[in-house]
């Protein structure tokens, strides 16, 4: 196990190493330094507790939506299996970050990674969900009604509407021909009827859907202290609205976890509505440089104060299983 763990940790060193140079190729230093010399420090220090709580309310949003399946999990657990997955997200090839933390819990709880994958589809879905909502909503106070009223247009054509439609017959028609098979697959078994739990428990649903919207909008106000720390006044609608949009760009982007694709539409933006693309490129990059070392620190105190202090230890997850399996039986 501890072999394990150190072989993940070393991978994730060099992979956020990558990141961090990756950005720094395409900066302008010569404009940046006389920008980061002027910083208010005193704001970059509260945007790191920011950063710092929107990872914990990552990680409690997770754990929410493994009750729904699994009792007894020790959330030191799920924080690391958090954590190790937005460092893979940021740094690392496509969006390893998604299944890892599945394959990461088991390592750490014991817990079959069908039991855990539903929840974290679920996770992502939400989180998805939770931007266009957002940035839509912003747009929309920000006065860009035609921008929005035109991306809705275009996601429901008639094109776009009878491909969604006839993507979703072919599915479920799939689903309804295969579902004897589906049943003799325990795998598939087991993943369909934990996803059948976890949307059976509405609260559970609605209070992680509600830490989404919460964890978003807190990191936006994030992005806004940060450009005041730069000394750029801009509005807390426009920043969100960015965020929200270059966000989901980097998400559907097939880069390595979305990197440069989130820096270059945000500066895209800011260049075009306020002339300071560059600053938004730094801006980002030292929200990335502030995530990774809050990453770092709650790994540390995870590892040494919460495992001391608390004596949380997993309960065994063979204990854990009647919920699933009386599903499954059913």
């Amino acid at each position: 196990m501890k072999k394990h763990l150190k072989l993940i940790q070393a991978a994730l060193f060099i992979l956020i190493g990558s990141g961090i140079v990756w950005l720094l190729r395409d900066v302008d230093l010569e404009k940046t330094v006389p920008v980061i010399r002027g910083m208010d420090f005193g704001l970059l220090a509260v945007v790191f507790v920011l950063s710092a709580g929107n990872i914990f309310l990552y990680a409690l949003r997770w754990n929410v939506l493994l009750r729904a399946t699994s009792h007894g999990i020790a959330f030191k657990n799920v924080l690391i299996a958090t954590i190790s997955a937005i460092a893979i997200n940021t740094s690392g090839p496509g969006k390893l970050g998604v299944p890892a933390k599945a394959f990461l819990m088991k390592k750490l709880e014991g817990l079959e990674v069908s039991r855990t994958l539903p929840s974290i589809m679920i996770e992502l879905f939400l989180e998805i969900v939770s931007l266009f909502i957002l940035m839509v909503a912003f747009a929309l106070l920000l006065g860009m009604h035609d921008m929005v009223f035109g991306m809705l247009g275009n996601a429901l054509s008639l094109q776009n509407s009878l491909i969604l439609l006839a993507g979703a017959a072919v599915v479920a028609t799939a689903l309804y021909l295969l579902r004897n098979k589906i049943r003799n697959i325990a795998f598939l078994a087991k993943l369909f009827n934990a996803l059948r739990l976890t949307l059976q428990h509405k609260t559970i649903f609605v209070l992680a859907f509600a830490l989404s919207l919460a964890n978003l909008l807190f990191s936006f106000w994030g992005d806004y202290l940060l450009f005041r720390a730069l000394h750029q006044d801009i509005p807390y609608s426009f920043i969100a609205f960015s965020s929200a949009f270059s966000t989901i760009a980097g998400i559907f982007s097939p880069m390595p976890g979305g990197l440069g694709v989130w820096e270059l539409s945000r500066a895209y933006l800011f260049k075009a509505y306020y002339n300071i693309g560059e600053i938004a490129v730094v801006m980002t990059l030292i929200r990335r440089l502030l995530t990774y070392f809050a990453l770092g620190i709650i790994h540390v105190l995870n590892a040494t104060v919460w495992s001391r202090y608390t004596g949380e230890v997993a309960a065994p997850k063979t204990e854990d299983a009647p919920p699933l399996q009386q599903a499954e039986g059913a």
